[in-house]
């Protein structure tokens, strides 16, 4: 008995597997055992050179549709009027990453089975590097060795770059709040592809095996680690234990005009990755992005396919229910509401009733001052304890 390495070796066993089973054998005798692992070393090969191949988005939905009972009109929620489902169904107008998003979710179906019939007019910034910053790329290193791989040739080293990330991570992504719109059909879009894609690369390079295992989040873990901020070099900290809980976190400066804080996704492999900009040096900016991110972890990224967070912190929660779920499972983690509005802290605003309250809830004063300035408005107190010019010096090898 040998592993099938051929059609030759294939139509051998197959003969012999079709004489076994006519011979019916009874279960625990040497030639049932011998017809199992035969079943098995065929099912290998076939799953190696004749694999199945995926159903088209459309097929998709239908079978959805059919085994849910459900009818066009259930569709409207995900694809809009009752026109444009009859036209998407009929296969005369394409998915739009909008709908895919809707579809992946509510039918239970791969985004990357959907994305293959997205709107060319929506992927094509992808193919053709329109908006692509491609210089700021090239002067970062991010294209050094496709550089390399052609010989100079910037524009092919950039395809091949952002070649190495998933389409369908691209597809997916969810930005954040208000600015979803005007991100996702300008320059600030591909800036912000580009860094995505930059993300995703360093973490497969420097955090390959990590294992997480589905649960690890909970409400006390993402307390534990906002309780990491009152200690020295805390954000170096907190990152190696996210890293140790099999978790990816990955700093990379943002792109010139790209307005990003941080981003959470899922690579492949099922490792959930955190990417964070650190455009505000200071350690208020640092940890509300950083519980905020891994809230998404927590409360989303599991719940559909290859979904990616982009996140904009200067922009408000305002209409975007996921977006404040993040934001609220943040603050309760770093500061629980329970009598936070009463508190002498929030009360009186100053420097004392700060550091007194921050030692009470095990959280540095930069922590404090921060939800005091975002919940008032008013960014120009507390000035001296959020922490100015306290992050960046944390990753001396980064080129801010």
């Amino acid at each position: 008995m040998k592993v099938v390495k051929n059609k030759e070796d294939y139509r051998k066993m197959e003969a012999e597997f079709l004489r076994l089973l006519n011979l019916d054998p009874q279960s625990g005798t040497p030639d049932a055992d011998r017809l199992e692992l035969i079943a098995f070393l065929l099912e290998s090969y076939e799953r190696s050179y004749f694999p199945i191949e995926r159903p088209d988005p459309i097929s998709a939905i239908l079978f959805r549709m059919e085994e849910q009972a459900l009818l066009q009109k259930d569709l409207i929620p995900y694809i809009g009027s009752k026109g444009k489902v009859s036209e998407v169904l009929s296969r005369k107008r394409p998915l739009t990453l909008k709908m895919i998003r809707s579809l992946s979710v509510a039918l239970d179906i791969p985004f990357e089975i959907l994305i293959s019939d997205v709107d060319e007019q929506e992927s094509q910034g992808l193919d053709h590097l329109e908006g692509y910053p491609i210089a700021e790329m090239k002067r970062r290193g991010w294209l050094s060795k496709s550089l390399t791989k052609f010989a100079g040739d910037a524009k092919k080293a950039a395809k091949d770059f952002l070649s190495t990330t998933p389409r369908s991570l691209l597809g997916a992504v969810h930005y954040r709040r208000s600015s979803r719109r005007d991100t996702a059909t300008s320059t600030k879009r591909a800036r912000t592809l580009a860094w995505l894609a930059q993300v995703h690369r360093r973490s497969e390079e420097e955090d390959p095996r990590l294992t997480y295992v589905k649960g690890t989040i909970t409400k006390d873990f993402l307390w534990e680690v906002a309780r990491l901020s009152c200690l020295e070099h805390g954000p170096i900290i907190a990152i190696d234990y996210l890293r140790r809980s099999g978790i990816s976190v990955i700093v990379e400066p943002q792109l010139r005009g790209s307005g990003i804080d941080g981003a959470s996704f899922v690579r492949g492999d099922g490792t959930p990755v955190i990417g964070l900009t650190i455009r505000y040096n200071r350690l208020d900016s640092f940890w509300f992005t950083l519980m905020h991110e891994l809230a998404h972890v927590f409360l989303h990224l599991f719940r559909s396919h290859q979904q990616v967070f982009i996140d904009d912190m200067d922009i408000g929660s305002a209409g975007d229910d996921v977006e404040k779920e993040a934001d609220r499972a943040a603050e309760d983690a770093l500061i629980p509401r329970v009598g936070w509005r009463s508190s002498e802290a929030f009360r009186q605003q100053t420097s004392e009733s700060v550091v007194e309250f921050a030692k009470k809830a095990r959280v540095h004063p930069a922590v404090v001052a921060g939800r005091i300035r975002r919940e008032t408005g008013n960014y120009s107190l507390l000035s001296d304890l959020v922490g100015q010019r306290e992050v960046r010096k944390e990753f001396p090898d980064i080129t801010w």
